[in-house]
């Protein structure tokens, strides 16, 4: 049975994407997985008219749904029933045209972490995108300056990204890429700079990036607000990343597999390991869920379509880098569904090998708890996480066609001695 959902969910359709907006999240796809920088940067440009304009949409569609909502009770005092009915029909078409709206500007958005996957390493994105979500760009203080800016270090030679234009990075509003890696805040009056706010919009990315750069900081890599920065430095007890050498495995075959898969059939399986990969045209849905009822019918899974990383898990690689333009903008309409199902006793077998003993519990969320116990020798001084360690690697494995092996890989290392080694080295530097 599946652990983290119900299977429903796994083949329901997202809100309608018309053809012209198809056409352009495939146009727009296709330059930012091109090597022309100039063409990327003069995309982004285009895209924030496209969201600023959703953005207004959105926020007038709201304002009618709320007009008509406010009519209800007057409508019940009269016994005007008829008029009710009507005025909720009205209301519920425009909860599904917010709902539309707002599915296309997070479409927008799955685009801009496209760009950021080219420019950035996963790393880098992991660490950048453990922020709240920015709002809207429409009305922001300062989005004139920050134009400027964009173009100003464009034409010094850097390649620039709009921050906004993602859900990968929630830290400052641009990202530079050069020699270096620089993420950049950009204020609209000299006074701005001068808030708490401001200060930590600022230092954060640049303790990050450090961080990233010399696998260790004296300071946290994440400040909170309302935290005076000096002193919260001061009390950290530092961070430190360790290697694990492991070569992560990518399953980027696999979308040509089921492609060609459906061409054949209604509905495409594909075993890969202990992970299963489930596909098929939106229209094939009901024989999709039969598929996967099937598929999880023995023993305890967890499983996630894979267009939910349009909208959600921004530090996720997007699943744009492993199929086409026109591939991917099939899944983000919902023309097709691509699910990875995963046998969590198959999972435990792997772990087994590698010494690791695992324990799952049952949770509607893809971080479900899962407890770890190494059965080597482990430093008693060393008091490692043995509760959903290594999450993000699981979603990748979930969203991004990341092996089920290399999760484990990665989780075995992160419970060995040679963790502990790393540490106390980098402890002595």
């Amino acid at each position: 049975m599946l652990l983290n959902r119900a299977p429903k969910a796994l083949v329901e359709r997202p809100p309608s994407v018309s053809v012209d907006w198809q056409r352009r999240l495939e146009e727009w796809l296709s330059i930012a997985l091109s090597s022309n920088f100039r063409r990327v940067f003069k995309l982004q440009h285009e895209m924030l008219d496209a969201v600023v304009a959703l953005e207004t949409d959105i926020r007038s569609t709201q304002a009618k749904r709320k007009a008509n909502k406010v009519t209800i009770p007057d409508l019940k005092a009269a016994g005007d029933y008829a008029r009710i009915r009507e005025v909720q029909g009205i209301v519920s078409s425009l909860e599904d045209d917010i709902s539309a709206l707002q599915y296309l500007r997070d479409c927008t958005l799955f685009v801009g972490d496209t760009i950021a996957s080219r420019i950035l390493e996963v790393d880098t994105i992991k660490h950048m995108a453990g922020f709240q979500a920015p709002g809207f760009l429409s009305g922001k203080d300062g989005l004139d300056s920050e134009v400027y800016a964009a173009e100003k270090f464009y034409r010094e030679g850097w390649l620039v990204l709009f921050n906004d234009l993602t859900h990968s990075i929630r830290i400052g509003d641009l990202t530079l890429k050069g020699d270096v890696t620089r993420t950049f805040e950009v204020k609209a009056s000299a006074e701005a700079y001068a808030s708490e706010d401001a200060a930590r919009q600022i230092v954060t990315p640049i303790l990050i990036h450090d961080y990233i750069k010399n696998d260790w900081s004296p300071y946290p890599t994440a400040l909170q607000e309302n935290t005076d920065i000096a002193r919260k430095g001061a009390m950290a007890h530092g961070a430190t990343r360790v290697s694990s050498g492991i070569k992560e495995e990518w399953h980027f075959e696999v979308p040509g597999e089921l492609y060609r898969g459906i061409r054949r059939s209604e509905v495409a399986v594909l075993r890969k390991g202990c992970k299963h990969y489930l596909a098929a045209r939106g229209r094939n849905s009901e024989q999709l869920l039969q598929a996967v009822n099937d598929v999880t019918s023995s023993g305890d899974w967890i499983a996630g379509s894979v267009r939910t990383r349009v909208v959600e898990y921004g530090d996720v690689p997007p699943f744009s880098r492993w199929l086409k333009p026109e591939g991917t903008v099939e899944v983000i309409s919902g023309d097709v569904i691509i699910i990875a199902a995963i046998n969590l006793q198959a999972l435990a077998d792997l772990f087994s090998k590698s010494l690791v003993e695992i324990e799952w519990g049952k949770k509607c969320d893809d971080l479900l708890p899962i407890k770890f116990t190494p059965k080597f020798q482990t430093d008693p001084k060393y008091h490692v996480q043995r509760v959903n360690i290594c999450d993000w690697h699981r979603l990748k494995m979930l969203y991004a066609f990341c092996s089920a092996e290399t999760f484990v890989h990665i989780c075995a290392f992160m419970l060995s001695p040679a963790v502990v080694q790393q540490l106390e080295e980098r402890k002595g530097q």
